[in-house]
């Protein structure tokens, strides 16, 4: 990776940003996907892109392409014998889209109309791993068939309409068997293919392929049910000299399963943050709502599915910040920014802190964070590592305790995270694997907050996020009492399994 990104900085084609543009759209073109990126600097935009496609399928190959389109031969060769990518067509690109007989079509039309118990949750969930961000949110399974027909088919390849009638089978008990037998069609290269297309219809390896693909729609993992609906909004400072900063979000659809989808990039600042997050959260609220009443109940469900969990359990809202964003107030971002009168989004949704360097972190780091999470997760409540302005002096003895005992899975802090107080902590804390931290973000806390945080992080593991939340939604009704603090309360919760900006992760 790094001398990739340190090959394509020198480019000029990548010096050149509007140039840097076009060969960010010849790396998509080449791989079939939709790529962001910053649009800063070419080393962090370089660094951006050659994360995301170096563990795909002919990505090397495809930044190499690129590089010979835009930049010439020269370059081209250069750079692949740098990096060691093979240049040769060893590998093969995309099958095309293939061509179904429409008496064929229509009968899995058919097949798929007629099985009437695939819900339609547990088939996006399974799609979402065999064919991720490809196929539009909703639709019957028929529907989908449609949109898969034009798609291309897969490395191995599978026709994506092919895998869309093997995940239905694998969900449907009226009609599993006979679309199954549809299938299996296909794989023998009878005569699914149009007759004057009956070259591309025999794809080699194509009934291992389907085997394949058929034992592990059989098996599908089972949901976890601490994974929720959820949005993880990435917030990256431009540091440029700017107040410029970067805004990415993904989106969890499904409940019990963590498949987040990637959505646009937008460049605002701090004081325009609120407007890009309740876009993204607009976006979230049409996938969450129930399909089946359409758009005006889309509408009329918006807002309300993350205050009711309606369909699935509440909707987690997840800011992913640099360590010197961890202090910002993100639960009390307004959303209804044209109405009269703003709400805190804390008030509807269960609003949590994560650390984006740790989510950049290497392998060491997350096997030190997962550890400590299973110990969390197995606890009768979180084991606290407290930090008090006291300890700033005995620092690397407060730092040595926490790295010794792997039991300790959250720190509270006495002060709040920022540089000079109790940042310091929390960046070892985020280092040694620590998941779970609560604190005042105000410069001068109180015994009623260290007592509430206290008593916070005495319940289990899975109460947490929904202590926290009835906690804040109590401060917006208290003007004063003992859930004031809960405007103020800062409440970090980073999962390792949920991660998101980590291709070489997520694939293994």
């Amino acid at each position: 990776m790094q001398i990739l990104v340190d090959a394509l900085t020198l480019l000029d084609c990548v010096k050149d940003r509007s140039q840097r543009g076009e060969f960010v759209s010849t790396v998509e073109y080449r791989l079939g996907v939709e790529l962001t990126y910053p649009d800063s600097t070419p080393r962090i935009d370089m660094t951006h892109l050659v994360r995301k496609v170096i563990h795909r399928p002919g990505g090397p190959e495809a930044l190499v392409y690129a590089v010979r389109t835009v930049s010439g031969e020269d370059d081209a060769e250069r750079i692949a014998a740098e990096a060691g990518i093979r240049t040769d067509g060893g590998r093969p690109g995309p099958w095309p889209a293939p061509v179904f007989a429409e008496d064929i079509a229509r009968q899995a039309r058919r097949l798929l109309g007629e099985a009437k118990d695939i819900d339609g949750g547990r088939l996006a969930a399974l799609l979402g791993d065999e064919l991720p961000g490809d196929l539009p949110d909703h639709g019957a399974p028929a529907e989908l068939f449609d949109h898969a027909l034009d798609m291309t088919a897969r490395a191995d390849g599978l026709p994506a309409a092919v895998v869309l009638v093997e995940a239905a089978a694998a969900l449907s008990a009226e009609q599993g068997a006979a679309l199954r037998r549809w299938a299996d069609r296909w794989a023998q290269a009878r005569d699914l293919a149009a007759p004057a297309d009956d070259a591309r219809a025999a794809v080699p390896g194509a009934r291992e392929a389907l085997a394949d693909c058929r034992r592990r729609l059989e098996r599908p993992a089972a949901p976890d049910p601490t994974v929720p609906r959820c949005l993880v909004v990435m917030v990256e400072p431009a540091r440029d000299g700017s107040p410029d900063v970067f805004v990415r979000h993904w989106l969890n659809k499904v409940p019990g399963y963590w498949r987040p989808e990637q959505g646009a990039m937008e460049t605002v600042t701090l004081n325009t943050l609120a407007g890009a997050v309740e876009r993204a959260v607009e976006r979230g609220e049409a996938l969450w709502a129930d399909p089946s009443k359409g758009l005006v109940g889309q509408a009329e469900t918006a807002g309300r599915a993350g205050r009711a969990g309606v369909g699935g359990g509440p909707v987690h809202v997840e800011f992913l910040l640099p360590y010197d964003l961890l202090n910002h107030d993100m639960a009390r971002l307004e959303l209804g920014t044209g109405d009269t009168r703003p709400r805190p989004i804390g008030m509807h949704y269960r609003v949590h802190l994560r650390s984006l360097d740790r989510m950049r972190g290497d392998a060491g780091q997350l096997r030190r964070w997962q550890a400590r999470w299973d110990q969390l997760r197995t606890a009768t409540a979180p084991a606290p590592h407290r930090w008090k302005a006291a300890d700033r002096e005995g620092f690397e003895r407060w730092r040595a305790q926490l790295a010794r005992d792997d039991s300790l899975t959250a720190v509270i802090l006495d002060a709040p995270a920022v540089q000079g107080h109790g940042l310091e902590a929390l960046q070892a804390a985020v280092v040694e694997g620590v998941g779970v931290a609560a604190w005042d973000r105000r410069a001068e806390g109180s015994s009623r907050s260290s007592e509430l945080l206290t008593l916070l992080l005495g319940h289990t593991y899975a109460q947490l996020p929904e202590k926290v939340h009835r906690l804040r939604a109590g401060a917006e009704i208290e003007e004063d009492g003992p859930l004031w603090v809960g405007r103020h309360i800062a409440f970090f919760w980073d999962d390792p399994y949920r991660l998101v900006d980590r291709e070489e992760l997520l694939s293994a």
